[in-house]
């Protein structure tokens, strides 16, 4: 309530218009452009504001001092998102308590908050027994129509008054064709400090430029990327990952200025991993520099690197590398395969959605969380593909949902940011046959098992001879329990008698090595079969 100093007095002094002109329809969605002149402090402002009426929510974009603030209204959540771009600081407060609503103001009802409609968004809301109608004149060149009004301002216990000037409809055209846009407003009074005790006299004046009856960017109410904001609620669940899925990852290091690739195909359940890559300076001095194919078997804590170029295999234990799928056990000498959540870093983070932005050109849901990557603080960004859009390979889809793919990850630490861009992720299990480690074994340290089918079954064998092979592959691993690695080469042939199909395959010796520690370096190029001791069957 206002002071008995100043309670709002009845106008007196603007000229009558015996038929004043409506007042101007102030558009339920606006974007514009306010150069704020704060005279009694000989200092100018400029903020870039925001109105989406109809999605109750409002944003500012203001530059003060050089420094940029952003802050956002969200009345559907009651949550104000105070931000320092710069300094990549955010504070998130109940927007129903916070001092900062005087522009888009707060109404509450039936327990929830509500933006000021659009007249009050611009504080042009008076009643007439306190208003007046001023008549024509120019502002900054532009023919206007001016209104005045005594109002009362609670959060500076001050009488004000107000002085509105809007562009004149019959005689000014806009550039973005609405008839009446905001043009001025002037504001004089005096304000009440009231823990000092003593009032002051202060002028401000707003000029509004490129004001639109619309909003050109339609992510613009969506908080910068990589930036958290504690305490702010989480408003959409993280979709969900399937436990078997392959992909093309890009790898972008800024710091570096580095671009690498990797192919992966991963599969929890059965504890297999393939990686295809271009090998780093590291590894070239191990396997040299050609393309390299691996492939991790952590039921038996070994991994198969094959030269796809000279058909060379080194077998060695797992070791914790820089390809992602190795998580380490407490005492630091176990390793174990990554569980989805881990391998998108997501298992020690509380993610808090974004919004949705778009990344090469698709729609995707976002979010954001702070966490740490060897002791260094860090805040990481994921991005999965939006419901509404598809992929070719939905129809092949086996495990998760459509929005679990991701698109994008980000890694942003204090000296340095990395992109990981996803390619033709698949959420589906990856083909068993892709796991063959035949070349890393002698013919000495193989057997060789066939049967037949029955030639009832000729056709449909024939007609799916990739998926059968898939099916015995299956089979055989359910009924003896060995490793899928160990079973290779698996053939289909046809017999004269009956039309019978001939199954034919080999099982490999399991390696002597059945576990993997951390940390070993002592592992070297092995020629083929190396890891292989005559008469271990198993």
């Amino acid at each position: 309530m206002p002071s008995d100093n100043n309670k709002v007095p009845a106008v007196s002094g603007p000229p009558d218009y015996p038929e004043p002109p409506k007042r101007p329809n102030v558009p339920t969605t606006f974007e514009v452009h306010v150069d704020c002149k704060i005279t009694n402090k000989n200092m100018s402002t400029e903020i870039h504001e925001y109105y989406d009426y109809n999605n109750n929510r409002g944003l500012l974009h203001q530059v003060q001092d050089g420094e940029p603030f952003y802050l956002y209204y969200d009345y559907n959540t009651n949550e104000m998102l105070s931000i320092f771009p710069n300094e990549r600081i955010c504070y998130a407060d109940a927007l129903s308590t916070d001092k900062n609503t005087f522009l888009f103001g707060y109404e509450g009802s039936g327990g929830k908050g509500y933006i000021f409609p659009p007249s009050g968004a611009l504080h042009f809301e008076f009643d007439d027994e306190t208003s007046a109608y001023l008549g024509p004149g120019v502002v900054r060149g532009i023919r206007v129509r001016r209104w005045y009004a005594c109002q009362y301002v609670d959060q500076m216990d001050a009488t004000v008054n107000v002085y509105w000037s809007f562009s004149d409809p019959n005689n000014w055209d806009t550039a973005v064709g609405y008839p009446e846009i905001p043009v001025r407003c002037q504001v004089n009074g005096v304000a009440t400090e009231v823990r000092h005790n003593y009032t002051h006299n202060f002028t401000h004046t707003y000029d509004f430029l490129h004001f639109q009856n619309f909003i050109t960017r339609p992510d613009v109410f969506e908080t910068p990327d990589e930036i958290v904001c504690p305490g702010r609620k989480n408003t959409k669940a993280l979709p969900s990952l399937p436990d078997a899925f392959s992909f093309t990852m890009e790898a972008v290091s800024t710091a570096n200025h580095q671009v690498t690739f990797l192919r992966e195909w991963y599969d929890y359940q059965m504890q297999l991993v393939r990686l295809e890559y271009s090998p780093g300076p590291a590894q070239m001095l191990k396997y040299g520099p050609r393309p390299l194919t691996e492939i991790h078997d952590f039921s038996t804590g070994v991994a198969y690197i094959m030269d796809r170029e000279l058909g060379n295999c080194s077998v060695t234990p797992i070791e914790r590398s820089q390809l992602g799928d190795v998580v380490l056990s407490g005492d630091l000498t176990t390793v174990h395969l990554r569980t989805a959540q881990q391998f998108f870093y997501l298992d020690k983070v509380q993610p808090v959605y974004l919004g949705q932005k778009t990344v090469r050109g698709i729609s995707c849901d976002a979010w954001v969380a702070n966490g740490s990557v060897t002791n260094a603080s860090s805040t990481w960004e994921w991005c999965f593909r939006a419901a509404n859009w598809t992929s070719v390979e939905d129809a092949r889809a086996q495990t998760g949902s459509p929005s679990g793919t991701p698109v994008q990850m980000k890694l942003l630490l204090a000296d340095a940011q990395y992109d990981f861009n996803f390619y033709h992720f698949v959420r589906a299990d990856p083909d068993v046959l892709r796991y063959d480690v035949s070349s890393c074994f002698t013919s000495t340290r193989r057997r060789k098992f066939d049967f037949a089918v029955s030639g009832q079954f000729a056709a449909t064998v024939q007609k799916n001879l990739r998926q059968f092979r898939v099916a015995v592959q299956n089979a055989i691993i359910k009924v003896t329990g060995l490793s899928p690695l160990r079973i290779v080469e698996i053939q289909i042939g046809s017999m004269t008698v009956l039309s019978t199909s001939l199954v034919e395959y080999w099982v490999v010796s399991q390696p002597s090595s059945s576990t993997a520690t951390y940390p070993n370096d002592s592992h070297g190029v092995r020629d083929k079969g190396s890891a292989e001791q005559p008469g271990h069957w198993k």
